[in-house]
């Protein structure tokens, strides 16, 4: 059986769905009984300490790129997922066996540059907090 980019593609996304779907429902099942039950501020309260307590910019911000660096992650552990795949299937080929190598090593430098970023954010967020209130943000 050959397999081909968009059927690697699709198993991959049916996975996604498959396996991170299950924790996204348990998760939002609590969530939702605190809902209907009128708990607005308790919700409030366990997510961001108080209830009714307005994000700073900071916190926003800090939120969106976790969020974007979690999907650039996801998306580069998938470039080198495809590259292992490609470089099973080479069947020999020097031609293949350098290009799916050549894809490997791309996501794994896409891997770490998230995990760089990340971890730069982390630091100016902390030395932000740290400069204009006094204490650490994480």
């Amino acid at each position: 059986m050959k397999l081909t980019n968009s059927l690697v593609f699709k198993i991959l996304l049916v996975c996604l769905f498959v396996f991170g779907g299950s924790q996204a429902a348990l998760a939002q099942s609590s969530w939702l009984n605190h809902a209907n039950q009128g708990g607005l501020s308790i919700i409030g309260g366990t997510a961001y300490g108080t209830p009714n307590a307005p994000l700073d910019i900071r916190t926003i911000m800090v939120m969106l790129i976790r969020v974007a660096l979690g999907f650039l992650a996801i998306l580069f552990l998938g470039i080198t997922i495809t590259g292992g795949v490609k470089y099973l299937t080479a069947g020999g080929d020097s031609k293949k066996v350098s290009a799916a190598i050549a894809t490997i090593t791309q996501g794994i430098i896409g891997l770490l540059i998230c995990v760089a970023a990340f971890g730069i954010t982390i630091f100016v967020v902390n030395a932000v907090g740290w400069v204009s209130q006094g204490y650490m943000m994480y």
